[in-house]
C-alpha cells in the first residue's frame, strides 16, 4: 500500500453524493494500529478549483502519466477527502509518481495546516478552521458519532463548499490509531455534551458537503484552543507526511 497508488471508489452512498465510480489518490502512510487509510477525490472537471479548492492537476502530457491508469486530465481534490477500510480497495489502477510533491503541497493547504483557527488572528480569523460542528443524519449514521472538527483550507472553507473534518468519538470505546488524539472535553466539550475522554480520530478524517444539511446539522460556535488545534495539526502531519516531508 503506497501513496500515490489510483483506486478506483465506488458511487457515494448518499443520494446527494457523486453517481459515479471515481478514482481517489492515496494520500495517508499506513499506521500499524488502524485498517484505515485516506484518499483524495480525482474528477476531470474543475468545478472545485473554480471555487479556489486546493488541486493539482494530472497532466496527461507528462512523462508518467500512463502509469496512472488514467485515460485524460484529471484534477486531485486534497480538499474533498475519503478514509476507507484498506481491505476494501481491491487492486490500484495506477500510481501518480510526478505530481505527488505537488499533491503533498496542495494537501497541506487544503488542510490549513499552521494557519490556527477562527479565533486566531491571520489568514483562518472568523473561517470554520477549528470550529466544532454537529454533524447531519446522514452522515452522523455513516460516521457513528455526532460531532467533528473542521480543518480546512480557511479561505476555501469561507465558500462552504467541501469541508475537510475529524469526527470525534468516545475514548472510552474506540481504540486509538497512532496518530489518533485523546483529550478531555473541556469547558467546550462540556457544552456540546461530549464524553469526558473525546478521541479526535484524525486517521477517519474525510470530507462533507458545508451546503447541506443531511452533512452538516449546524455550525455550533464553539472553537478549539489554539494548543489544541496545534496537536492537531501534529497529528496530521504525522498520519499524511514522511519526515522528510513535514
Amino acid at each position: 500500500m503506497e501513496q500515490g497508488n489510483l483506486y478506483i471508489l465506488p458511487a457515494e452512498d448518499d443520494p446527494d453524493g457523486d453517481p459515479k465510480d471515481r478514482a481517489h489518490v492515496a494520500l495517508s502512510i499506513i499506521d500499524p494500529l488502524s485498517d484505515l487509510i485516506t484518499l483524495a477525490y480525482c474528477s476531470t472537471q474543475r468545478a472545485e478549483a473554480e471555487h479556489g479548492a486546493p488541486y493539482v492537476l494530472i497532466d496527461p502530457t507528462g512523462p508518467t502519466f500512463k502509469v496512472t491508469g488514467l485515460h485524460e486530465a484529471t484534477y486531485v481534490y486534497p480538499s474533498r477527502l475519503v478514509t476507507e477500510e484498506v481491505l476494501r480497495l481491491g487492486r490500484p489502477i495506477g500510481r501518480v509518481l510526478d505530481e505527488m510533491p505537488a499533491v503533498r503541497r496542495e494537501l497541506r493547504s487544503a488542510l490549513g495546516i499552521g494557519l490556527g483557527t477562527a479565533h486566531t488572528a491571520g489568514p483562518a480569523l472568523g473561517s470554520l478552521r477549528g470550529q466544532l460542528i454537529q454533524l447531519g443524519s446522514l452522515l452522523a449514521e455513516q460516521l457513528a458519532t455526532t460531532h467533528a472538527i473542521v480543518v480546512t483550507n480557511p479561505i476555501y472553507a469561507r465558500q462552504q463548499r467541501y469541508l475537510n473534518i475529524i469526527p470525534l468519538y468516545d475514548a472510552d470505546e474506540y481504540e486509538p490509531a497512532t496518530v489518533d488524539v485523546i483529550w478531555d472535553r473541556g469547558v467546550w466539550g462540556g457544552k456540546l455534551a461530549l464524553p469526558a475522554s473525546v478521541l479526535v480520530c484524525v486517521s477517519a478524517i474525510c470530507s462533507c458537503f458545508g451546503l447541506n444539511q443531511n452533512h452538516v446539522g449546524a455550525v455550533l460556535g464553539q472553537v478549539v484552543g489554539d494548543e489544541r488545534m496545534k496537536s492537531i495539526d501534529q497529528a496530521l502531519l504525522r498520519h499524511f507526511f514522511a519526515d522528510q516531508d513535514r
